[in-house]
């Protein structure tokens, strides 16, 4: 269900399970650099492993010697709000604890050494088959684009493809556009991050509350003081407590805002930092021909 969330030219970094596991390793032994404690960073692959979800089962369908094209269509899948970014601070993970030795093709490998007989022999069924065999386990399946067009499941049809309308626009493969290099920005949290850390004051977490469209209600911090939660208040009038730490580092906001996703577009018009990832694919951005 979720991997049909993914528009096809979404754009992820991935990470292998055994370069996730060296780093564990590496954090169990005793020459853990001090500065890695007490931050948090994300675990990528790094450029080699920067890839769309339509390059992504391109390879993965080429194990099989299929070309997914015969197997999927471009309207199986949404065309905006799901995650997708590349992880830059594990650049400098990489170099505390050096973790990454896989490259994709060795990922490939791997997959392809453990394919089952019965895996291997699906490029011998008839495509149509697998083809609406697919396509009727999507109509059956709640968490499916598909069954939400289906049964008339509006709020996740405008949240995944704006409307119904655009995605009876869609086309199939000869319209799609495949954007290979997607062009990405530095996120802006709000403050002056070039400032050293012991620097940190109330004025600039009072700015970074504001950049979020809330208010830093506090009217103490100890310069410096990353741990001691202060008062905010978001857009949506909620009150809540949190770090500095928290909310510059470890990218948390109001817990109760975060889960309610139907008011995402209302939190973006009046928070620039939620707007800077949320207007990146609404309105939604073209990515079929129109010829």
């Amino acid at each position: 269900g979720i991997s049909f969330h993914q528009p096809l030219n979404n754009h992820l970094e991935w990470v292998t399970a055994e370069d996730s596991a060296r780093l564990l390793m590496k954090l169990c032994l005793d020459d853990v650099p001090d500065r890695l404690w007490n931050n948090v960073y994300n675990i990528g692959g790094g450029a080699s492993f920067r890839l769309s979800a339509y390059e992504f089962l391109r390879k993965i369908f080429s194990l099989l010697s299929i070309d997914m094209r015969d197997i999927l269509t471009p309207d199986l899948y949404a065309l905006r709000n799901f995650h997708g970014q590349y992880y830059l601070d594990s650049d400098e993970l990489d170099k505390l604890l050096p973790f990454r030795k896989d490259t994709f093709e060795d990922f490939l490998e791997r997959v392809r050494a453990a394919l089952p007989l019965w895996v291997k022999a699906a490029k011998w069924a008839p495509k149509t088959f697998v083809r609406w065999l697919l396509r009727e386990q999507c109509l059956r399946n709640p968490r499916t684009p598909l069954y939400w067009l289906k049964h008339d499941v509006e709020e996740k049809i405008e949240a995944f493809f704006g409307s119904r309308k655009v995605w009876e626009e869609i086309g199939g493969w000869e319209d799609f556009v495949h954007i290979p290099e997607a062009p990405y920005t530095l996120i802006s949290h709000g403050y002056d991050e070039q400032k050293p850390a012991t620097r940190l004051q109330l004025k600039d977490m009072k700015e970074a509350a504001r950049f979020r469209g809330g208010e830093c209600l506090s009217q103490e911090m100890d310069t410096g003081d990353w741990s001691t939660k202060l008062h905010f208040v978001c857009s949506q009038g909620h009150s809540f407590h949190a770090s500095p730490f928290l909310i510059l580092r470890a990218g948390h906001w109001c817990e109760t805002c975060v889960k309610n996703t139907a008011t995402y577009e209302q939190q973006a018009r009046k928070s620039p930092f939620m707007a800077q990832v949320w207007r990146a694919d609404h309105p939604i951005q073209n990515t079929f021909s129109s010829s």
